[in-house]
């Protein structure tokens, strides 16, 4: 408890890494969405929603990149980079990107060919940017940029 209370003591003190020129936006992975709650295999028909495993960004970010609704981009961080579908978002804030849950599944498809669908979270974060003292990754805060793909 003792390591605890000194680090409790040094909240007021800190901040947030600066936003930089090559990772611009604030990537939250791992999102909730209703159909989204966990990995279980299943057909990946079950989610109902429009573009289950896309990636939300305000219209204004996606329009300053040249990024348009539906459309592929490539999503880097410092740790990796994938491919994501993308899907307008009003109420996201803007420079805030987001990912829905641990999504990466393999699933075959009519013709019993493997597809895999969606994003995995962690090929995208970074140890390096943990939380001390259970070491998990900051999933609701790994810096990002996103490429248009032409």
């Amino acid at each position: 408890m003792a390591e605890m209370v000194s680090e409790w003591k040094t909240l007021g003190e800190y901040r947030l890494p600066e936003r930089t020129d090559e990772f611009p936006l604030l990537l939250a992975v791992g999102e909730q969405h209703l159909y989204t709650a966990n990995t279980i295999v299943r057909d990946p028909a079950w989610m109902k929603s429009k573009n289950p495993t896309s990636l939300s960004i305000n219209p204004v970010d996606a329009s300053a990149l040249g990024i348009e609704e539906a459309t592929t981009a490539r999503l880097v961080t410092k740790r990796g980079e994938q491919q994501v579908l993308l899907e307008l978002d009003e109420p996201m804030q803007q420079g805030t990107i987001s990912l829905p849950d641990d999504l990466r599944l393999s699933y075959p498809d009519h013709v019993g060919n493997n597809e895999l669908t969606g994003v995995a979270p962690n090929e995208l974060t970074d140890l390096e940017n943990r939380d001390e003292w259970v070491g998990t990754p900051w999933h609701k805060h790994v810096r990002a940029r996103l490429e248009p793909m032409n």
